[in-house]
């Protein structure tokens, strides 16, 4: 018989569930299922690498979640379409933010809580019912614990409650078989309490991991969850009695459920009722505001001539032919009011005399220049338009801004009450298990000493916590039982490794919608008081079509301000920055001699040591200088090859005679992203936004997903 899971968790219900999105999803489609629900507990974390997962995977995505009522209990709330999907976003939303305290007005007070747990009352599932689909939860449902406790009018009421919220054609009673005890009478008795309102039943297997072999490792994470060992989570009956939380074949849940097929059957039919997308591109930034319905297209066409004569007062048919290529690829993007926002936000915060400027890939944008988003000029410095934006890819623009430290959070502030604070959010990130916090939350709960933990932490090099098991086995004495507890350590390991801990906030994303953000993804309060994060990533967000823009803080720009404040103070004519003269020996010569304090780029412990060993006289080899002293080309050994060859003590030589253009300037030698980029157009023949994908691909964890497309 056929069977879909409809209360599955991953390990973004933290400390809970363990296996990942993408896991379990394979776990489905290797189990035959043809579709499969995610219900992480108050939250759709996970929600877009599910989808992508289940895309690739040919398996149909249910996006659900586990909803804690205020009570304690819990429900599972399944979006049946794309209204019921916004509902559940704000439900997760509410669950947290009704119990912060509010001021006469309504509004949040003052007091702010930070994190706090999700709490949803009954008040908010009245508002925010339509469109979702309603299980009444299992053992954590309120049914259930009302029929433990044998209070049988208390299980009644609270069943005629959903029915009058959710209605009886979206409302079904859940039946769980977990092998746990009083399974077969409590399943009675909701079968016969759901025939008395005449409500159909659904079987759920309560899913917290894909495989049988992960039931231990979710013992350890509920440990760490209640900062507990294993023995004494045991002792206080946090664990769970056995290991039949797994993803499980049809066949499986068929037995379990012998004694009501038609609780089977309606899996099958709940999810092919359930459709949404997390397609979100048509809900990117709000649209620009212009008089007489003017089009951004337009002006933003406008903007960019007017500025031609100004910034290339010897126009020539290569800079007129380059504005043309990008405002060709950004009006097919529908990217016009982005780069309209984004250049008003940098003109508001000159206007506020906020010190700040655009870089990262933005830089290589003819566009973001003569907007005065920024300062560089691409062309005299041959970057590529495809390192930014490219037909190949219709992903979001990257665009850094940063300003002066003092400063940036009153452009934070305007940005939320420019756009409205429905509209606006701070990225999320997931802070994830690597090698040393692996061992010691891990360590901890398998009561191995503090002292050995710490020993054991810092005698890893690698970064991953399954590299770091490796590393550990070696250390293993061959005669060690199977309950050692570094046998246990070195086991665990792989499985915890990169599963995210807990939510955290990107260092300078922000997320800002036309739709209100609560009806795309959930919002939890922030530590910061006033400030508001999404429960998605930076990934999460580009890969369902928003655009993140980074608003950073640079303390160089605190100094350019300070400095030029001493000028004018001092009556000396201040030195125009946009005219500097970048051959300056007396510059070059500091940097040679090493004395870079308060430089930004130039100031480190590392930059000032590599200074006086490369003595860049140009400005192109200071560009090698910042590019070079960063964990990839040291990792990679690129120093000292190109220390030898700038010096002519080696012979520079190539892989192969297409890449000489590409590496010339760098003695042969892999520095900069562009030069991928050239490398895979010359060497492979891609176009220039093929080969940014390659790029791309190379600089993400999931680089399969990209890498895909390009080897067919």
């Amino acid at each position: 018989m056929a069977y879909v899971e409809l209360h599955c968790h991953s390990y973004f219900s933290l400390l809970d569930g363990v296996s990942s999105p993408e896991a379990l999803v394979e776990a489905a489609r290797a189990h035959g299922h043809t579709a499969l629900a995610l219900t992480d507990a108050n939250s759709l974390a996970g929600a877009v690498r599910f989808w992508k997962a289940a895309q690739a995977a040919d398996v149909h995505p249910v996006f659900g979640a586990e909803v804690t009522l205020a009570e304690g209990a819990s429900l599972v709330l399944l979006a049946q379409n794309q209204g019921g999907y916004a509902n559940l976003c704000q439900l997760i939303t509410a669950s947290r933010l009704d119990q912060m305290a509010t001021d006469g007005d309504g509004d949040v007070a003052d007091e702010w809580p930070g994190k706090i747990e999700a709490r949803l009352t009954w008040e908010r599932l009245y508002q925010h019912a339509d469109g979702l689909i309603c299980l009444t939860g299992g053992r954590q449902g309120p049914l259930d614990a009302a029929l433990l406790r044998h209070d049988f009018a208390g299980a009644a009421a609270h069943l005629q409650r959903l029915q009058e919220i959710f209605g009886p054609a979206h409302l079904y009673v859940e039946l769980q078989h977990n092998y746990l005890p009083q399974t077969q009478w409590l399943n009675a008795q909701l079968a016969e309490l759901a025939q008395q309102f005449e409500l159909p039943l659904a079987a759920t297997g309560n899913v917290y991991y894909a495989h049988p072999d992960y039931a231990r490792l979710r013992d350890c994470v509920t440990a760490i969850r209640h900062h507990q060992t294993l023995t004494a989570a045991r002792r206080a009956g946090h664990l769970a009695l056995n290991s039949c939380y797994s993803l499980c074949s049809p066949p499986e849940m068929a037995r379990r459920f012998a004694p009501y097929p038609q609780a089977l059957a309606a899996t099958v039919e709940i999810a092919q009722r359930c459709r949404v997308s997390l397609d979100f591109s048509q809900q990117r930034f709000p649209p620009f505001a212009l008089e007489n319905g003017r089009n951004e297209f337009a002006e933003l066409y406008e903007r960019c001539h007017t500025q031609l004569a100004r910034k290339y007062p010897d126009l020539n048919p290569l800079v007129l032919s380059r504005l043309s290529h990008e405002l060709q690829v950004i009006e097919g993007a529908q990217l016009a009011g982005f780069f309209l926002h984004v250049a008003h936000l940098m003109a508001h915060a000159a206007r506020q005399g906020i010190r700040g400027q655009g870089r990262g890939s933005a830089g290589n944008s003819i566009v973001t220049y003569l907007l005065g988003i920024t300062p560089i000029d691409p062309l005299a410095h041959g970057l590529l338009f495809e390192r930014f934006l490219s037909t190949d890819r219709f992903t979001a623009p990257d665009i850094d801004i940063d300003f002066d430290t003092n400063r940036r959070d009153e452009l934070i502030a305007y940005i939320y009450d420019h756009f409205g604070r429905d509209h606006v959010a701070m990225v999320c990130n997931h802070v994830t298990y690597r090698a040393r916090s692996a061992i010691q939350d891990l360590g901890k709960v398998l009561e191995m000493p503090p002292a050995e933990l710490v020993k054991l932490s810092h005698s890893v090099d690698a970064h991953t916590a399954s590299a770091a098991a490796a590393q550990l086995h070696t250390r293993l004495p061959q005669d060690a039982p199977a309950h050692h507890p570094l046998r246990l350590l070195c086991e665990l390991l792989p499985q915890l490794d990169g599963a995210p801990r807990h939510l955290g906030i990107h260092n300078g994303g922000m997320l800002i919608t036309a739709q209100p953000l609560a009806q795309l993804a959930p919002l939890e309060p922030a530590t910061m008081p006033g400030r508001m994060v999404v429960q998605w990533d930076k990934n999460a967000v580009e890969d369902c079509g928003l655009i993140k823009l980074d608003v950073l803080g640079l303390r160089a720009l605190n100094v350019i301000t300070d400095a030029l404040a001493e000028i004018a103070r001092s009556g000396v004519e201040a030195p125009d920055l946009t005219a500097l003269d970048l051959a300056d020996a007396e510059v070059y010569a500091m940097i040679a001699g090493g004395d870079t304090i308060g430089a930004s780029q130039v100031e480190s412990r590392a930059q000032m040591g590599f200074g006086p060993r490369l003595k860049p006289v140009k400005f192109t080899e200071l560009m090698m200088q910042v590019a070079i002293v960063r964990p990839g080309p040291i990792q990679a050994g690129s120093v000292n090859p190109l220390l030898r060859r700038r010096a002519g003590q080696e012979a520079v030589t190539y892989v192969h005679a297409c890449l000489e253009p590409v590496l010339h300037d760098t003695y042969g030698v892999l520095l900069y992203q562009e030069q991928a980029i050239q490398i895979a157009m010359a060497a492979a023949g891609f176009t220039a936004g093929e080969a940014d994908l390659l790029r791309r691909a190379l600089a993400r964890e999931d680089e399969a997903t990209i890498f895909g497309p390009l080897r067919q």
